[in-house]
């Protein structure tokens, strides 16, 4: 038993000298111009020998580090003794009452929660203020100034945001701005407001919010009019404005609504990037009416579903991931709400909204796509106001069926589409390269006491960089229901989302969104704008 005993301390000094990694199997530097006194530091440390931790990990009781401990952008839990300085750069420490450092402390551009029955044999210096950044380029990681924080940081190009085109609003165009104040040392304070202007209803859109953020955690209070959709899932705001503008085809429906609310959110970057949010909020609906707005093509207006008036009193919990592997990457998430009387609700309900979207690569150069939306009302709950709605049929859904041919607050929609690149051999001058897509999607969407059988498309799909043709049809009714439409896409890359570029374009996070996955478009304010 004594020598189990023993071997217990040897055996975490051994899992600590793994996870934090000795200097010289990962180099550091410092480079550029701070503080004096902060760069002297850091250049005294990093001339001698010192334990390097880059990844969260705990000096637990009994424990001695082998010298002095450099923690860049990670979270140190000590409880037993550090032998020499401790020092940590955008990261966390604590000290536990346990804890014995033999030299000095000294936090830079982070956290340091420090018992009182902690001991520091030499001095404090707890700088949460300082600007200092860790950059990790290839197998070097770089401590240097932090980019002078600005005191306003415009939206999208000098604040303008992107105009977007629809049947209710006609022409929206917003503008925004973020005010960035200095005077919370360790924290990240945000305010930020805007203003939009809705050309077809002569009305005026905007709201502010004050946020408050801290090592991927922020606390948010906001009030906003808005307009809002719960279609964002079927088309982006670019594509929708296009269709409209040249077809005359809004693949989305509308509501007005005035929210107040206060949201807490944690995200966190990784070969797996996550974001859950915790919103309790209110809000009061309106219906909108659709109009004309021009169009170069427009046959008739498709009437916009009128949002049932009253208060949304109600807490939403939303969490969804994206994740990258080898030979796929994938994104989904689950929203749940959970409305009632409080606040002076007129509503009491239970919603759910879940959807998944995935490539895989398949045989050969292949590859293979899968989006699924669900929608509907928890157990308990009959029926949802309307402004909770969403629907199925048109381009983007169900090609074949006509637009919103389908409408309720239930739905279910999956889609598969195989793609072969056809390689060179068929290249086209100037359009390049084109891909034969094979489409299958199911869906329906329908109210309490409506009829849940799904809906069938299938097609054939031929894309080049910028041009499409599809033809698809219902295998139910494959001679009367067909669609057949020529098209413009939006430029896309053609690499697969789950190559190494996805990720090496952002070492510090997650898998960007490139390749051709799609967005989900979800919004926990209950609609997308």
């Amino acid at each position: 038993m004594r020598t189990l005993a023993a071997a217990v301390p040897a055996l975490a000094l051994l899992l600590l000298a793994l996870v934090a990694a000795p200097a010289a199997a990962q180099r550091v530097e410092r480079r550029g111009v701070g503080a004096p006194s902060i760069d002297e530091r850091l250049d005294a440390l990093l001339s001698g020998p010192y334990e390097l931790v880059t990844r969260d990990t705990t000096l637990g009781a009994g424990e001695t580090s082998g010298g002095s401990v450099l923690v860049l952008g990670a979270t140190l839990t000590v409880e037993g003794v550090v032998a020499g300085d401790l020092v940590a750069v955008q990261g966390n420490v604590f000290l536990r009452p346990t804890a014995r450092v033999l030299g000095d402390v000294v936090n830079v551009g982070g956290g340091l929660y420090r018992s009182e029955a902690a001991t520091i044999q030499g001095i404090l210096i707890d700088r949460p203020e300082a600007p200092y950044r860790v950059v990790r380029e290839g197998d070097v990681l770089y401590i240097e100034p932090a980019p002078v924080r600005q005191a306003f940081d415009l939206d999208g190009l000098g604040g303008w945001h992107a105009p977007q085109y629809d049947r209710v609003n006609g022409l929206s165009v917003g503008w925004g701005a973020t005010y960035l104040p200095s005077w919370l040392p360790g924290f990240e304070p945000r305010l930020h407001g805007e203003v939009i202007y809705r050309s077809e209803r002569g009305a005026w859109d905007g709201g502010a919010d004050f946020s408050l953020g801290r090592e991927g955690t922020t606390l948010t209070l906001g009030a906003r009019q808005a307009t809002l959709t719960n279609e964002g899932w079927i088309r982006d705001p670019v594509r929708n404005s296009l269709s409209y503008l040249f077809a005359g085809r809004d693949y989305r429906d509308y509501y007005g609504a005035r929210q107040l609310f206060v949201e807490l959110r944690r995200r966190s970057r990784g070969a797996l990037t996550w974001d859950a949010r915790l919103r309790a909020q209110i809000e009061d609906a309106e219906p909108l009416r659709a109009d004309d707005p021009w169009a170069l093509i427009l046959d008739s207006v498709r009437p916009n579903l009128p949002a049932d008036e009253g208060r949304i009193a109600s807490l939403l919990a939303v969490g969804a991931g994206e994740w990258a592997g080898e030979f796929s990457a994938g994104e989904a998430g689950l929203e749940l709400e959970l409305a009632g009387a409080a606040a002076g609700g007129d509503f009491s309900f239970g919603r759910f909204h879940a959807w998944t979207e995935w490539a895989i690569a398949a045989l050969a150069n292949h590859g293979l796509e899968i989006r699924a939306h669900f929608r509907g009302p928890l157990p308990g709950t009959d029926a949802l106001p309307r402004q909770r709605w969403s629907f199925v049929g048109g381009s983007g859904t169900l090609p074949a069926a006509g637009i919103a041919a389908f409408r309720g607050d239930r739905l279910v929609f999956v889609e598969t589409t195989y793609i072969i690149p056809l390689g060179p051999r068929f290249a086209v001058p100037v359009l390049g390269e084109p891909d034969l897509e094979l489409i299958h999607a199911a869906g329906k969407a329908w109210p309490e006491g409506g009829r849940s059988e799904l809906e069938q498309n299938v097609g054939v799909r031929l894309r080049l960089s910028v041009l499409s043709a599809r033809l698809v049809t219902d295998p139910g009714d494959a001679l009367d229901e067909v669609e057949f439409d020529l098209g413009l896409s939006l430029p896309r890359t053609r690499r697969r989302p789950w190559e190494p570029r996805r990720r090496a374009a952002r070492p510090e996070g997650g898998p960007g969104r490139g390749g051709r996955l799609r967005r989900s478009g979800f919004d926990t304010r209950g609609g997308t704008r």
